[in-house]
């Protein structure tokens, strides 16, 4: 399976598109800032499956801060990253992903791309999808139980 993951895409979803177009993956998950753009990447995109948990800009929706899934046998901890203070270190979500029994964990927030195995658990920040200097997209694929993770840069109006 692979799944697509985007962050912080602040109403500019050109580079996410194109990534989406380019990569066709069976799954997407939009980390938050912001829910209207994976609302309208659901328009967009009919075929994956798209998730989404909000973020500290999404003020007034419904969806949640937090998803747990299984993919393919990887349990998946996603969040924005606003709840656990991303900013300021990694110790309140690493043991949010702990306790919720995941081997891979999704955030975002900081805008900053972040891969790392920290005790057996994968923490995976695709960085901005649509905000900032140089936007970037994660693309990860799922066989077996295992999973393999890449951070793409993406140009303003697509893949590089």
């Amino acid at each position: 399976m692979l799944l697509a993951v985007l962050s912080d895409t602040h109403g500019n979803l050109a580079p996410a598109c194109a990534a989406l177009r380019a990569w066709q993956p069976d799954m997407v998950i939009h980390l938050g800032d912001c829910v209207r753009d994976a609302l309208e990447l659901r328009e967009r995109f009919p075929a994956p499956d798209i998730r989404l948990v909000r973020g500290n800009c999404d003020v007034g929706v419904r969806e949640s801060e937090k998803l747990s899934l299984n993919v393919e046998g990887v349990e998946i901890f996603a969040t924005h990253g606003h709840l656990y203070n991303v900013k300021w270190g990694m110790d309140a979500l690493r043991n949010a992903a702990y306790f919720s029994g995941a081997r891979l964990c999704l955030f975002g927030h900081t805008h900053q791309r972040y891969y790392a195995n920290v005790g057996g658990i994968e923490f995976l920040n695709p960085g901005s999808a649509g905000s900032g200097s140089e936007y970037s997209a994660a693309l990860i694929r799922v066989e077996n139980g295992a999973a393999e993770c890449r951070i793409h840069t993406l140009g303003k109006d697509g893949l590089l």
